[in-house]
């Protein structure tokens, strides 16, 4: 971890506050000091105590938020735990490669589509079939209405 940043944590964290607000705790630090900030900041939530971060890597988000808040342009657009806007925002897909090589995508929120998964799962024809797993990128994207051309 960087001497600064070390130094920044630990002065944060000395008179251990029951609120405290982190910008980019972990920015510009290589994996092993982001793992230690993470947990140095888990013992703290388990010790009662609140911590606000703001972030720009949603791996982050992902991995150590209880409730995430997303802003776009001064307005909160969302707010829930990650795994409640994962439910909501996830695609539910299956993509399918047949025997043959076909590549198939099933929509699993509908019930013909789901059939029909069914039915070429029970014939034996598929080669490879792949869930999409949920990215908190594209839900951000998705919630801001933000896209990258």
């Amino acid at each position: 971890m960087k001497p600064l940043k070390k130094l920044l944590l630990a002065r944060a964290l000395l008179h251990e506050p029951q609120i405290l607000y982190l910008d980019e705790p972990t920015a510009n630090l290589d994996i092993h000091s982001a793992e230690v900030v993470h947990r140095i900041l888990r013992e703290r939530v388990k010790l009662g105590a609140t911590i606000i971060l703001t972030t720009h890597d949603m791996d982050e988000v992902e991995k150590i938020c209880d409730r995430v808040g997303i802003v776009c342009r001064g307005k909160l657009v969302a707010l829930d735990s990650p795994l409640a806007l994962k439910q909501e925002h996830t695609e539910r897909k299956v993509d399918v490669i047949r025997t043959d090589g076909e590549r198939l995508i099933f929509d699993m929120d509908n019930a013909h589509s789901r059939s029909n998964l069914a039915a070429l799962l029970a014939a034996g024809h598929i080669a490879s079939i792949q869930t999409r797993e949920f990215d908190f990128h594209a839900t951000f994207l998705k919630l801001t209405g933000l896209t990258f051309e």
